[in-house]
């Protein structure tokens, strides 16, 4: 059981190095509806929303496109322990959990408004 528990230590480890490396290679800090924000295109997940914030800031955005009825819908996934992305998420018509929070974009990518 301890060799299990000890492999599994192991590639936890090399799965946040894995993800950290990617974050630094592939994403882009921003000004988001106010707050300091690291955004990738990468489909979002607990593990990345924290350690965007344990890299200092305020809110993870991740996002995806998908081609559907042939026209791109982005679908975006909010994280963060500060920022209540539940309002946010509302405002571009998603919602959710409370933690993350995911919005869907027809045709226009909101980032920058």
């Amino acid at each position: 059981m301890s060799e299990l528990i000890s492999t599994g230590r192991t590639l936890r480890a090399a799965r946040l190095k894995d993800i950290r490396r990617t974050l630094l290679r592939r994403g882009f800090a921003v000004e988001f509806e106010g707050h300091h924000t690291l955004v990738i295109n990468l489909r979002g997940s607990g593990d990345i929303g924290q350690q965007i914030r344990d890299m200092g800031y305020d809110l993870a955005y991740c996002y995806v496109d998908s081609l559907q009825n042939g026209e791109i819908t982005t679908y975006v996934t909010l994280y963060s322990v500060e920022v209540d992305v539940a309002q946010i998420a509302e405002r571009f018509g998603g919602g959710g959990m409370l933690e993350p929070q995911v919005f869907i974009s027809n045709g226009e990518f909101h980032l920058f408004r």
